[in-house]
C-alpha cells in the first residue's frame, strides 16, 4: 500500500494556524499592538478603515528590525521573544509563539516597512498569501510600520462571515483598549478613517481610565491596592451604582497582560453579592503582579487564558482586598438602603375598561406629557397603550403552565395567595408546592407581549419636559447615528451633543419610564446586542429594551393586590416562563422537594 501521509506545505500550514489565531480584524489588531509594546515603543499610532476589513496600519516607533529580521519575522515559529525551553518558565513579553505575524501573512496582503536607530536605510518587505512579493531598502523613519490590507481575500469563507463595521469595529477598540490599559506609559493613538477614536498621550494608570472611559467612570472609581508574597492587587474597581447588564468594562490583567479569568471574576461579583442586582455586572481595572514563573500563558494561541500556581491564594486576597474597598469607600449606594418609588404602571382588574388609543395613517400625534407640544414621528413604530391581559379560562389552550406540567392553571382567586420574599421576589402557591416569581421579570414579560399585541405601523412620541443626558465613552459612540435612527422607529428622540453627550427628548406614549437615563443605557446596551446576533430583529429588541426600562425594579414595593395581579398577568402572557432576554422569571417548588427539605438525615 502506498504511503499516504504528506508533510503540509508552510503556506498551508499557517492558513491552518490562522483559523486559531486571526479570527477577526481586532484579532490582527492585537497582535500588532503587542508587537510594538515589545519592541519598547513609546508612541503606538492605529489606523483602521471600514473596521478592519478593508485596511489596518500600525506604525511605532520601536527598535525596528534589521532587513533578515524583517524577512525573518514572518516564518513560523521564528521570534526574538524566546530562545529555548527554560524561557517559557519566565515570559515577559507579550508575545512569544512566532505564528502572529506568519498567520496574518497567509490571510492578507502585508507591507512592512521598518527601520533600527542609526541606519541610513531601511527595509519594505510584502508579503501576500505568504509569499514575499516584493523586497527593497527605503528611507524609512526608526520603528516599523505594518500595513495590513484585505484580511481573508483567499478565505472567502471567513470573509463573508465577518460582521458589519460599526461590530467589527467595536472589537478593534475593545483590543485597543486592553493594550492601552496595560501600558499607560506608552502615547497611543486610534484613528478610524478620518475619525480621532482615541488620542492618549503618556499618563498615569488612573488618568489613562478617566481619558478612555469618562467622566461618569471617574466619579465612581474606588482605588485597590494589596501587597502579599503571593501576589500584589492594584487597580479600580467601580461603586455598585455604576454598575451594568452588558459586560465590557471587566479587566483583568497579570503582569500588564490581559486576560479572561471566570475564576477571578466570581470572586469580584463574591465581594459585591447583594451589593448589586444579581443580572447586574460590576466595573473593574484590575491588575495582578506575580512572579512569571508561577504563570502559564502558553494555554491559547491568543494568550488571553493563563493559569496560575496559586489560584486559589489569590481569589481570597481578591475577595476580602474588594470587600474592604467597598466598605473602606462608602462603596454601598443609597439605593440599597431607600427603596425606590412604586412604579405606577396601572394594573386593571378584569372588569375595568381597557385604555387604548387608535392608530391610522403614515404618523400619528400625541398628547406631549408636561410640556403640552406634539411631536409627529413618521415611523413604523410599535403602539404601547397599556391594557389588561385576558384571563385565561381552565382548559384553555393558551394556559401558561399547564402545557409546562406545572400545576399552575391560571383560573379565578388560584395566585391571589401571595407572599413578599425581598430583593425583589414573592412566592405563591399552586397545586403541587410553590412558585417563587421574580417580579421584575415576571413585569417586563407582561408589558413586552402588550407593546407585542400593538400595531406596528405608527406611535406617538411623549416630549420630555427637560432632556435625559447620558455621557457615552468613545467606544460606545461606534455606530450611534444608526442607534438614533432606529430608536426614531420605537418614539425615542435622541440628539447627540458633542463631543458625547446622547439627549434623549421624547419618549413613546403608553408605558411609564421612571428612570429615563436607565432607559438610555438599556436601549443602548440592546442596540449593540443585535448588532451581535443573527436572527433578532431591530423591533424585538427595541420592545425588549421597553419592558426592561418600565418594569417593576426589585425594591419597589408592591401589595399584595398588584403581587397577586401580576402573577395572573404572568400567567396569561404567551411564555411566562421566560422574560424578554430569555431568563427565567419563576422557579418551582414542588412538594416532594419541598418534603425532602425536611426529611431526617
Amino acid at each position: 500500500m502506498a504511503d499516504i501521509i504528506n508533510l503540509l506545505p508552510d503556506g498551508i500550514a499557517n492558513q491552518i494556524a490562522a483559523g486559531e489565531v486571526v479570527q477577526r480584524p481586532a484579532s490582527v489588531v492585537k497582535e500588532l499592538l503587542e508587537n510594538s509594546v515589545d519592541a519598547g515603543a513609546r508612541l503606538i499610532t492605529l489606523l483602521v478603515r471600514e473596521g478592519g476589513k478593508e485596511q489596518i496600519q500600525v506604525i511605532d516607533d520601536g527598535c525596528g528590525m534589521s532587513p533578515m529580521d524583517a524577512r525573518m519575522c514572518f516564518e513560523r515559529h521564528a521570534t526574538s521573544k524566546i530562545h529555548d525551553a527554560p524561557d517559557l518558565e519566565g515570559i515577559v513579553t507579550m508575545g512569544f509563539r512566532g505564528e502572529a505575524l506568519a498567520s496574518i501573512a497567509a490571510v492578507a496582503e502585508v507591507s512592512l516597512c521598518t527601520a533600527q536607530e542609526g541606519s541610513q536605510v531601511g527595509t519594505k518587505l510584502v508579503m501576500k498569501g505568504s509569499q514575499v512579493a516584493e523586497q527593497s531598502s527605503i528611507t524609512t523613519p526608526k520603528g516599523a510600520n505594518f500595513l495590513v490590507r484585505n484580511l481573508f481575500f483567499n478565505v472567502p469563507a471567513r470573509r463573508r462571515f465577518l460582521k458589519s463595521t460599526s461590530v467589527e469595529m467595536k472589537h478593534v477598540v475593545a483590543e485597543f483598549q486592553r493594550v492601552a490599559l496595560a501600558h499607560p506609559t506608552i502615547a497611543m493613538r486610534l484613528f478610524h478613517g478620518e475619525e480621532v477614536i482615541y488620542d492618549l498621550p503618556q499618563q498615569n494608570r488612573y488618568k489613562r481610565i478617566v481619558q478612555m472611559f469618562g467622566r461618569k467612570t471617574e466619579k465612581a472609581l474606588i482605588p485597590i491596592e494589596i501587597q502579599t508574597e503571593s501576589v500584589a492587587i492594584e487597580g479600580y474597581i467601580c461603586r455598585p451604582e455604576s454598575a451594568r447588564r452588558r459586560g465590557g468594562e471587566q479587566f483583568f490583567f497579570a503582569n500588564s497582560r490581559y486576560m479572561r479569568h471566570p475564576y477571578f471574576h466570581r470572586a469580584v461579583l463574591s465581594a459585591y453579592d447583594k451589593i448589586i442586582a444579581p443580572d447586574m455586572l460590576p466595573v473593574y481595572f484590575i491588575f495582578l503582579t506575580v512572579p512569571p514563573e508561577s504563570i502559564d500563558v502558553n494555554i491559547h494561541p491568543t494568550k488571553t487564558e493563563i493559569k496560575f500556581e496559586h489560584e486559589r491564594i489569590i481569589w481570597q486576597i481578591l475577595t476580602s482586598g474588594v470587600r474592604e474597598a467597598l466598605g473602606q469607600f462608602g462603596g454601598v449606594p443609597e439605593l440599597y438602603f431607600h427603596e425606590d418609588p412604586i412604579r405606577d404602571m396601572p394594573f386593571y382588574p378584569p372588569s375595568a375598561p381597557t385604555a387604548s388609543f387608535e392608530v391610522s395613517g403614515a404618523a400619528t400625534v400625541g398628547q406631549a406629557s408636561q410640556t403640552g407640544e406634539q411631536v409627529i414621528i413618521p415611523s413604523r413604530t410599535i403602539s404601547t397603550a397599556p391594557r389588561p391581559a385576558p384571563r385565561p379560562q381552565p382548559g384553555e389552550s393558551g394556559m401558561l403552565y399547564g402545557g409546562l406540567g406545572l400545576g399552575l392553571e391560571a383560573r379565578a382567586g388560584a395566585l391571589r395567595q401571595t407572599i413578599p420574599l425581598g430583593h425583589g421576589y414573592f412566592a405563591t402557591p399552586h397545586l403541587h408546592g410553590l412558585a417563587i416569581i421574580d417580579q421584575h421579570r415576571a413585569h417586563a414579560r407582561v408589558i413586552y407581549e402588550r407593546l407585542e399585541k400593538n400595531p406596528p405601523n405608527a406611535v406617538t412620541s411623549l416630549q420630555l419636559l427637560f432632556p435625559a443626558t447620558v455621557q457615552l465613552a468613545p467606544d460606545e459612540l461606534i455606530g450611534i447615528e444608526r442607534f438614533m435612527e432606529e430608536a426614531r422607529g420605537i418614539g425615542a428622540l435622541f440628539t447627540l451633543q458633542p463631543p458625547d453627550t446622547l439627549q434623549l427628548h421624547a419618549i413613546p406614549q403608553g408605558v411609564n419610564i421612571a428612570d429615563h437615563a436607565g432607559f438610555i443605557r438599556e436601549l443602548h446596551s440592546q442596540f449593540h446586542q443585535e448588532e451581535e446576533s443573527l436572527g433578532q430583529s431591530a423591533t424585538r429588541m427595541q420592545l425588549t429594551a421597553l419592558a426592561e426600562a418600565s418594569a417593576y425594579t426589585r425594591s419597589s414595593q408592591l401589595s399584595p393586590e398588584q403581587l397577586a395581579q401580576l402573577a395572573d398577568d404572568l400567567l396569561a402572557t404567551r411564555e411566562p416562563a421566560i422574560d424578554p432576554k430569555g431568563r427565567p422569571t419563576l422557579q418551582m417548588l414542588s412538594m416532594p422537594q419541598i418534603q425532602k427539605m425536611f426529611q431526617k438525615g
